[in-house]
């Protein structure tokens, strides 16, 4: 996590927010009026009573700090969305200095009209590690989604046993067999087919090289603004990610060196896979904390770093930022894809357009979202249509990481507020958390996030992890522009889930770009389905899909009788 850079302009900028709001504009003094957007905070009601444990509340080490992901998945074909909330634990139980049971995992089956039931033990799930990050995709191409949980300590691999008889048959760790157990400290993780074979292949981004004995012995802190808060990243070992690719028959074999990651180190947390450049071949994009990013491109099954040369790497001022969360969109609706990256605090949320020949331009300013974030520490954050205008919103969950700093007397507060940004159509957004209804009123520190149509209602709620509380459902009650579309895709073989396709949606004159399975937010998944918000319009004009082996097919007209109610979603198969 980047500590702010010294000098007179962060200093500036933190005394001007002290008397504002978090996002920069004069603290409202009375409860401010309800714009278009609601979101109302459902969790407790809907039975998502997971209490997580991350350390001691006084976080002395960084392991401490991160928290974890959560995700949004049918794990048992039903239909609908159900729910995983990675936990953390503490050293002394990890160490076996405290008696007590272990901090597990939770998994909660949706129950269909709107609330949750835990059914950890009864799924095969559970897991007792220090988690960070869950992967809820279909690695196999069987039709049911499996869960890769990247750990501090050995990760895991749960595959979905599907149903038998009518009856889920929950997961089984198969990780032994698969070959997934890296045991390092792992952050995101994303799946792809860099070789092209049909299969999907697994990069795994690793964190630090951390040695709690050794930072307990030396007693390594930090200090931020003459507080004493825990040591790193910098001043640690930072650790190399790794990738795995298929071998077709259900075993992964570490290929880190052949594709040329092996020996480079950096603080990572979040990769997303993309084809960046258009060249047919899938790239993989990793946040960075404290360093600069990295932008992996795909040349024939083999990586080069290409994050400066495409201008992702650094902030506009070169300087190297903490990059958290990934966001990845199609904001200006030119069909190139654009990244979000949350930030620390005393910075900025980078938000990089995407431009031809697979460059990157840094418009954080131009489109209004380098103040409104300055005194934000962000993690979670996704691009989505939550008014059904047509158009991607951005929202992005926040939470410090030094308990300490409500000490500070300056901008930022260890709980704090999330965020949603309305895309104006113009290139811009605006800040409207404020008026997005109690959901957006509330503050914790907050770290994962995921988004789905939790209720089947037809449009996108968030689900939130928190440090040390109980998880966040905001669910989405906003006044819509229009109706909206979910669509799922099929492909063929291994890779049945499409990942890596690119889908446009054509309604009027406007062409939607969306890219499923990329891996976004932090250390989360989303809704695997496709959201496409319509606006006034009631029909599709063309879904155009290029698959992941490189095929295209057009589907459609789609009229209002075909897109069905709300909810309702349309699966479109490779032929």
């Amino acid at each position: 996590m980047s500590r702010p850079r010294a000098g007179w302009l962060p200093a500036l900028l933190a005394l001007f927010v002290s008397g504002c709001g978090e996002d920069g504009a004069p603290a409202p003094e009375a409860t401010p009026a309800q714009g278009p957007f609601v979101f109302v905070d459902v969790a407790l009601e809907a039975g998502l009573a997971f209490q997580p444990t991350n350390g001691t509340q006084a976080k002395p080490f960084i392991t401490e700090t991160l928290g974890g992901g959560v995700a949004l998945f049918d794990a048992d074909g039903d239909g609908d969305l159900d729910a995983y909330f990675a936990n953390g634990s503490t050293h002394a139980l990890e160490r076996g200095e405290q008696a007590g049971p272990r901090p597990r995992d939770g998994f909660f089956q949706n129950d269909g009209v709107g609330g949750f039931e835990d059914a950890t033990t009864q799924a095969g799930l559970g897991d007792e590690r220090w988690t960070m990050g869950v992967r809820a995709a279909d690695f196999d191409g069987d039709g049911w989604t499996d869960l890769y949980l990247s750990n501090h300590g050995p990760n895991v691999f749960y595959r979905n046993q599907g149903s038998r008889a009518g009856v889920h048959a929950g997961f089984e760790d198969d990780t032994a067999h698969a070959g997934l157990g890296d045991p390092r400290w792992s952050t995101g993780a994303c799946l792809l087919d860099v070789d092209r074979d049909g299969d999907l292949d697994l990069y795994v981004v690793n964190h630090i090289d951390f040695d709690y004995d050794d930072v307990l012995a030396r007693n390594l802190r930090d200090d931020f603004h003459g507080l004493v808060v825990m040591f790193g990243p910098r001043g640690l070992p930072p650790a190399v990610d790794r990738f795995y690719r298929n071998a077709g028959d259900g075993t992964y074999v570490d290929a880190s060196a052949e594709v040329g990651i092996d020996g480079v180190a950096a603080y990572g947390f979040q990769c997303v896979a993309f084809d960046y450049d258009q060249d047919g071949q899938v790239d993989v994009y990793v946040a960075n904390d404290s360093q600069a990013n990295h932008l992996w491109r795909n040349v024939d099954g083999r990586f080069e770093e290409r994050a400066v040369r495409s201008t992702v790497a650094l902030s506009k001022n070169g300087l190297p930022q903490a990059g958290m969360g990934v966001a990845l969109g199609d904001f200006d609706a030119d069909l190139l894809p654009d990244l979000f990256i949350t930030n620390f605090s005393d910075d900025y949320f980078t938000l990089y357009r995407g431009e031809k020949g697979g460059y990157f331009r840094d418009v954080s300013s131009q489109a209004r979202l380098q103040m409104p974030t300055h005194a934000s520490l962000g993690w979670g954050c996704g691009f989505a249509d939550f008014d059904h205008d047509g158009d991607l919103d951005l929202y992005a969950v926040n939470g410090h990481v030094y308990p300490q700093v409500d000490d500070y007397p300056l901008s930022s507060r260890y709980r704090q507020t999330n965020q949603l940004f309305e895309n104006t159509g113009d290139g811009r957004f605006e800040d409207v958390s404020e008026q997005a209804g109690p959901g957006f009123r509330s503050a914790e520190s907050s770290r994962g996030s995921a988004v789905g149509d939790v209720d089947n209602d037809g449009d996108l709620d968030i689900l939130i992890g928190n440090l040390d509380v109980p998880p966040t459902l905001l669910r989405n009650d906003s006044r819509l522009a229009g109706r909206s579309v979910l669509l799922r895709l099929e492909g063929r073989g291994a890779n049945r889930a499409a990942i890596g396709a690119r889908v446009e949606v054509v309604v009027g004159e406007r062409v939607h770009l969306r890219l499923p399975g990329t891996g976004v937010s932090f250390l989360s998944s989303d809704d695997p389905r496709l959201h496409f918000g319509l606006g006034p319009a009631e029909r599709i004009d063309a879904v155009r899909i290029t698959w992941p082996d490189g095929t295209k097919t057009e589907h459609g007209p789609f009229e209002a009788a075909d897109l069905g109610p709300a909810g309702a979603t349309i699966v479109l198969r490779q032929d």
